[in-house]
C-alpha cells in the first residue's frame, strides 16, 4: 500500500529533524536551507533548546515562535542558563505581545525583549556565537541556517542586533 501525500510530508519532517539534530551535534559548518513554515520551526527549536550561554532573536512577529515545540526549547534554554534577547522590528501596536513565547520569556530573569520601529527587514536567531538562523523570507519562511558559523554569527550580533539592541529600551 502507497503512502498519502501528508504521510509522506511527515516523513520527510521527520528525515529534516534527524538530519538538524546530526548537523548541530556535528557542529556542521556547511550551510543548509530551510524551505518552509514547518523547517523553519524544527531549525528555530533546535537553535534554541541548545542554547548554553545565549540566544539573540530578531523577530517581526515571532509568530513561527508560538509553537510547543520552540516553546518548550525556549525552557530547557533557560533551564541551561542561556541569556536569551529578543529584538522585536516593528510598531509595538502591531506586535502580538501575548503570543506564549514571549509571555515565558518575559515571565524570565534570564530574557530582555525590546522593540524596534521597523528598521531591519530580516528575522535572525543566532546561539552561543557559533549557530544561525536567517530569513529574509516572510512569507514562506525559507532561509539559510549554519550551526558552526562564528564569523558569520559575530557579524549579526554586533553589526546588526548589537546596534538596533542596544539603542532602545528595555520593554
Amino acid at each position: 500500500m502507497s503512502k498519502s501525500a501528508e504521510e509522506l510530508y511527515r516523513d520527510s519532517l521527520k528525515l529534516y529533524k534527524e538530519t538538524v539534530e546530526l548537523s548541530d551535534s556535528l557542529q556542521d559548518s556547511e550551510p543548509f536551507k530551510n524551505k518552509n513554515e514547518d523547517h523553519a520551526k524544527i531549525l528555530l527549536s533546535q537553535i534554541i533548546k541548545k542554547a548554553k550561554v545565549s540566544v539573540n532573536i530578531i523577530s517581526s512577529t515571532l509568530s513561527l515562535y508560538d509553537d510547543t515545540e520552540i516553546i518548550d526549547s525556549l525552557r530547557s534554554a533557560i533551564d541551561n542558563g542561556a541569556k536569551i534577547k529578543i529584538l522585536l522590528d516593528g510598531e509595538k501596536d502591531k506586535i502580538n505581545l501575548h503570543n506564549k513565547f514571549l509571555t515565558l520569556c518575559k515571565e524570565s530573569e534570564s530574557c530582555e525583549v525590546r522593540i524596534t520601529p521597523n528598521k531591519l527587514k530580516a528575522h535572525i536567531t543566532t546561539r552561543d556565537g557559533l549557530a544561525h538562523r536567517y530569513c529574509n523570507d516572510f512569507t514562506q519562511h525559507k532561509a539559510i541556517a549554519n550551526f558552526n558559523d562564528p564569523h558569520l554569527v559575530e557579524i549579526a550580533e554586533t553589526q546588526v542586533f548589537g546596534d538596533y539592541y542596544s539603542q532602545q529600551p528595555a520593554f
